[in-house]
């Protein structure tokens, strides 16, 4: 049975499952470049408190996935995670993406993983606006969020503290009929 909530030649999107939860996984969340940018530098993870977070993410309205690279040679390796938050009484999602594996940045990943989403989220999880954020200093999802249409709409100064300095947070958003031509 094929769960993929999308796939294409490389990329695949599944739901988060106990498979996942891995000492790989729990290093990408102690990896302090990796999570650089994400609210995830603020925690020592272990394998306990992943567990912890995927059986709350499991029994909420939101969306814990995993993005996995299909191989040449038919291998499957989790490089990463969305998650959505969702308000489903006013059918709107909160995306963020992590790409733990870093042989994967700079390569158009997380832009592909995202825009392959998109469709479900709007289409079966009926969502209405997708909105996406990040510190001002994180050029690399910036030019992601541009290249999916989020040009930055809406900017909250000094949001985040990263290395000792203020940054804004950049908000952008999307509506379903911003992706036809996308």
């Amino acid at each position: 049975m094929n769960s993929a909530l999308f796939e294409n030649e490389t990329l695949r999107i599944v739901p988060f499952e106990k498979q996942h939860l891995t000492s790989q996984y729990v290093g990408w969340l102690n990896d302090p470049e990796v999570v650089q940018f994400s609210e995830q530098r603020h925690t020592k993870h272990t394998i306990k408190s992943c567990i912890s977070y995927f059986n709350k993410q499991t029994i909420s309205n939101n969306l814990f996935l995993a993005i996995e690279f299909k191989s040449s040679n038919k291998t499957i390796q989790h490089l990463g995670n969305i998650g959505v938050f969702i308000d489903r009484k006013n059918a709107y999602g909160d995306l963020s993406i992590l790409i733990g594996e870093k042989e994967f940045w700079g390569k158009g990943t997380a832009y592909k993983a995202i825009k392959g989403i998109l469709p479900y989220l709007f289409e079966k999880e009926k969502l209405n606006l997708i909105s996406c954020g990040t510190a001002s200093c994180n050029l690399g999802m910036i030019k992601v969020m541009e290249k999916l249409g989020m040009t930055p709409k809406m900017t909250f100064p000094d949001r985040f503290v990263i290395n000792n300095r203020t940054h804004n947070l950049v908000q952008g958003w999307l509506k379903p009929s911003s992706i036809i031509n996308k």
